[in-house]
């Protein structure tokens, strides 16, 4: 009898932590229904901020962003881009991603913004351009560190509870509209 009970008060909590899992669900639904991110950008047409992402995964433009992400990127297309140098998609890779008209291999800029911890340093090199912005050159122009379509500079934004940093890859597109869209960055007002 004590058996019983005990199975019975242990199938109710085990239904009551279900419901509790479809209410957090429901929660974070309505959080991550506002489309935006921790930080928010004024991009230019045609570009996207998707949850960060490997080449072979197929990406979400619909689906709004989750604000406990520690990364985000912002990209000038709708599409895939697939960045690895000298590899292509194998076929069963481009049908998983919606064919060969759902990727991208050149002409696109990828900005990967990483939220990093509030107390972790910015580099004293670092060339303050104002309102928390900063920027560093990891390289001269050609050099070793733009191998595989990667800038020469990272970015930086320091707020009053977050840091956040900026990778930028590009293929036959300008530096200075990456910039323009990390510059455009303003902490998100929920």
């Amino acid at each position: 009898m004590k058996q019983k009970i005990l199975l019975s008060m242990l199938a109710l909590l085990l239904a009551g932590v279900g419901c509790f899992s479809t209410n957090q669900e429901e929660v974070q639904d309505s959080v991550a229904g506002s489309g935006e991110w921790n930080l928010a950008f004024e991009l230019p047409d045609g570009w996207v901020m998707v949850p960060h992402y490997q080449n072979d995964v197929a990406i979400e433009t619909a689906s709004a962003l989750d604000p406990s992400l520690s990364d985000v990127v912002l990209q000038s297309t709708e599409k895939n881009i697939w960045m690895s140098a000298g590899t292509s998609p194998n076929e069963e890779q481009l049908l998983e991603l919606g064919g060969e008209d759902s990727v991208v291999y050149d002409d696109y800029t990828y900005i990967r913004v990483v939220e990093f911890a509030p107390n972790s340093v910015i580099p004293s090199e670092a060339e303050d351009l104002g309102d928390g912005f900063f920027r560093v050159m990891l390289c001269e122009d050609g050099g070793e560190c733009q191998l595989g379509g990667k800038s020469n500079y990272e970015y930086y934004l320091e707020t009053d509870d977050q840091k956040y940093r900026f990778y930028i890859n590009q293929n036959n597109q300008d530096l200075s509209v990456a910039e323009e869209v990390i510059l455009s960055a303003e902490e998100s007002s929920e």
